[in-house]
């Protein structure tokens, strides 16, 4: 399998915007690469990000994950990332995870850094991004030679999904009450025996999770697979977008289909 392509430049009529090339494979164990490119884009001031996905013919879910890990960082610096360019194959992976709620996707490398410029309707041509300056180096080694210097500090900061500057909602789980005893005139007292959800298979889970909270997105579902009730469950994104899609849970609409049948 072939490893990651890299390739950075700027975009000519302004330079806070970079184009990020990315193609061949991403993985567990390239991955850092593309964090370190993120990284350093932000230490040197240049915020605003567009990744170009034409080359890139897979990427894992850890490699995913580090857009959505970076984001935030990005964000609090006053810049954002936006995709662009994506093969049917990628993009149908960026659909299936729903991570077109926290980050945009274009078309076309033009129309994404037309979106920065706050004129969507400027059509850029490819002309225009072929002028930006490429090098083999880091950016951060180009701007120093330049004299620029960073004021940036990167801190290590918590891995929180952030959606239009607001955070991911807190989910919390109500106690289950004890089922009450009733008390019958005659014979003897009975009382339900509780389902222990955390001892249940994982679809059993995703049902569970799917009757009483239908409107959740996949995010907030793993996050409640990993709640005590839920047994502490751990998943990868993908795997559990499978799951989801062989129960037929895989959308908005289809489990709030199966809530109201239950």
């Amino acid at each position: 399998m072939e490893g990651i392509k890299i390739n950075t430049k700027y975009y000519p009529d302004d330079n806070d915007i970079v184009i990020v090339e990315l193609g061949g494979y991403i993985d567990q164990t390239n991955c850092g690469q593309v964090q370190k490119v993120i990284s350093d884009i932000i230490k040197n001031e240049k915020q605003n990000i567009v990744f170009d996905l034409s080359d890139l013919i897979y990427m894992s879910s850890a490699g995913w994950g580090i857009f959505i890990g970076e984001i935030k960082m990005v964000r609090d610096s006053g810049g954002d990332i936006k995709l662009s360019s994506m093969s049917p194959e990628v993009y149908e992976v960026f659909q299936m995870l729903e991570f077109y709620h926290i980050i945009e996707d274009f078309a076309t490398v033009q129309e994404a850094v037309a979106s920065y410029l706050n004129d969507p309707d400027r059509v850029i041509t490819k002309k225009e991004i072929e002028k930006s300056s490429t090098d083999d180096r880091s950016i951060e080694e180009i701007l120093e030679n330049s004299g620029v210097k960073s004021k940036f500090t990167i801190e290590k900061v918590d891995e929180e999904i952030v959606i239009d500057g607001e955070k991911e909602p807190e989910i919390t789980i109500e106690k289950e009450k004890p089922t009450p005893v009733v008390k019958k005139k005659k014979g003897p007292v009975k009382q339900e025996k509780q389902l222990n959800i955390a001892v249940l298979p994982l679809p059993e889970k995703i049902k569970n999770i799917a009757a009483h909270y239908p409107m959740l997105n996949i995010f907030q579902i793993r996050k409640m697979l990993r709640h005590e009730k839920f047994g502490h469950t751990k998943i990868g994104l993908l795997k559990l977008y499978f799951t989801m899609r062989y129960l037929n849970l895989e959308t908005v609409s289809k489990r709030y289909r199966f809530y109201r049948s239950f």
